[in-house]
């Protein structure tokens, strides 16, 4: 279990670098953060009871006794941050288009007042012209 997490971790340190201001998907981080660390006391705590019966106990109880709980809330919120995860970047692409439509408004705005100063200058070119001639 702990070798899963450490698997996974890395990616979640990826997710908050790229989605900082994504709030859901930092709340979603934050809850599976918890999650481990609430898996590791409790861990820690069934194994380092003082007690031979206790330590005997936790280790002829199966895995999945002692930490159902904890591996269903890890599945879970491993789940909700790769959804966020995926919302995320949705949103993210959608701002991006947003802003590639944008520019290119601004460029055809642009080209639209060259050609206009352009034909301006063109018509003032003409006009001195006629008027030397």
């Amino acid at each position: 279990m702990l070798e899963h997490i450490g698997d996974v971790l890395p990616r979640y340190s990826t997710y908050a670098i790229l989605f900082p201001y994504h709030i859901p998907a930092q709340k979603a981080l934050k809850a599976v953060y918890l999650q481990i660390l609430q898996f590791v006391t409790h861990a820690m705590n069934i194994l380092t009871k003082s007690s031979g019966r206790t330590f005997a106990k936790a280790t002829w109880t199966s895995f999945d006794e002692n930490f159902q709980e904890s591996v269903v809330q890890l599945r879970r919120h491993r789940e909700l941050v790769e959804d966020e995860a995926k919302l995320a970047s949705m949103i993210e692409q959608m701002k991006e288009k947003q802003r590639a439509e944008d520019e290119r408004c601004r460029a055809a705005k642009s080209r639209k007042q060259v050609e206009y100063l352009e034909a301006v200058i063109s018509d003032d070119e003409k006009r001195r012209t006629s008027q030397i001639n």
